[in-house]
């Protein structure tokens, strides 16, 4: 990390005493102000219910659901928003460290280049491994980056659903769901329903304004790619500047700079992004496409929060207007196990006990997972 960003973890944690949220102290300092965000991630936690009838509170007047439902859907809710600062964090610390390798990248490449007797120039080639781990490095941190924000986004369609009473699955919701069940909602319908359909408007609004044409849809498609298809090649440019330094012929020694920067159509195969030259890269620094999608994606969360808050709150205020619907969590049976136990298996059972931070307790105790409330279980709905 470079020394720029380094500093940044130099500030003193607030005292234990002070009842600081340590998650939310580590956004910060990372540069992350997710004012709305938090805003409406205390209003779910807090309509959490740690006593009967457990789960979202209110949500106990909907019959469309049962007591286990209305558990696990609440829990996924509140579990995919709290979520979104960690994610943002981890794109923070890609991005930081993406910037770190590519500066040393630079300087490696700086005195890489020469001059064949001809006037061309050659690359040298590398002569260890290690030559080799600028590239690798800065490859895995652009890719740790990309997925961190589409993850972002995947709570963020988790979300919506959730608070909208979208009738789409909350465990498997991504934001590609949440924009198709907004789209089917009928805006002449209810008064709910048409408050869904505006929200809708409002979020495709939101989208086109935090940032270029395409953003949201290049981000997604360079996550699919990374994911469920082979890589596409990164390509950069090479620089090549005269110095005041002259070797033995009285000729400028060059200097090189390398620019990396990302495909422009991700979503595509190789021959057709090379038949296009325009779609083979984006006409920027690696860098700038970064730090740009991360602003947007963030204020992409803010604004988006700032809907749900209102949506939430008019909801609260009526629960009858939209009732939690059962398509949400269709079976709340015991998931099928994957059968999986390990390598070594060596640590042995866990302990008796569990700490946690305050926010996860309210949500375990909202879930009745407390040693006194566990039992409850057999009796639910």
């Amino acid at each position: 990390m470079r020394k720029n960003e380094e500093h940044l973890f130099n500030v003193p944690y607030p005292h234990e005493s002070d009842n600081a949220d340590f998650d939310r102290f580590f956004a910060r300092t990372v540069g992350l102000q997710l004012t709305e965000m938090l805003r409406l991630s205390d209003a779910l936690v807090g309509d959490l219910s740690g006593t009967p009838p457990f789960g979202i509170g209110w949500w106990a007047a909907h019959k469309t659901i049962g007591d286990k439902q209305r558990i696990l859907i609440g829990d996924a809710l509140c579990q995919a928003l709290l979520s979104v600062p960690d994610n943002l964090i981890e794109a923070r610390l890609h991005l930081f460290e993406s910037l770190d390798w590519l500066d040393r990248e630079r300087k490696h490449m700086r005195d890489a280049v020469s001059f064949a007797s001809n006037g061309t120039p050659k690359i040298r080639s590398p002569s260890v491994a290690k030559h080799g781990l600028d590239q690798r490095m800065i490859h895995m941190h652009a890719t740790g980056f990309l997925r961190a924000i589409n993850s972002t986004f995947d709570c963020l369609g988790a979300v919506i659903i959730g608070v909208l009473a979208l009738p789409s699955p909350i465990l498997t919701a991504d934001l590609g769901r949440a924009r198709r069940a907004m789209r089917d909602v009928k805006p002449a319908g209810t008064p709910g329903e048409r408050a869904q359909a505006e929200f809708s408007r409002e979020f495709e609004s939101l989208i086109e304004s935090v940032g270029p044409a395409g953003w949201l849809q290049w981000a997604s498609d360079f996550r699919n790619m990374l994911t469920h298809r082979g890589r596409r090649m990164q390509f950069g440019q090479l620089h090549i500047e005269p110095s005041r330094v002259t070797d033995k012929h009285g000729r400028p020694n060059p200097v090189a700079r390398v620019v990396r920067s990302m495909p422009t159509e991700p979503g595509w195969c190789e021959v057709d992004a090379s038949l296009q030259p325009r779609a083979l890269m984006l006409e920027e620094a690696s860098s700038d496409t970064m730090e740009g999608l991360l602003k947007s994606t963030i204020d992409l969360i803010e604004g988006s929060s700032r809907l749900l808050f209102r949506f939430w709150s008019m909801r609260r205020s009526d629960p009858a207007s939209l009732p939690q619907p059962a398509a949400q969590w269709a079976k709340p049976g015991s998931p099928r196990s994957a059968g999986f136990d390990g390598y070594s298996g060596r640590l042995g059972q866990m302990g008796d006990s569990i700490v946690m931070n305050p926010t996860d307790i309210r949500r375990f105790a909202a879930a009745a997972l407390t040693n006194e409330n566990r039992k409850l279980w057999a009796g639910f709905t």
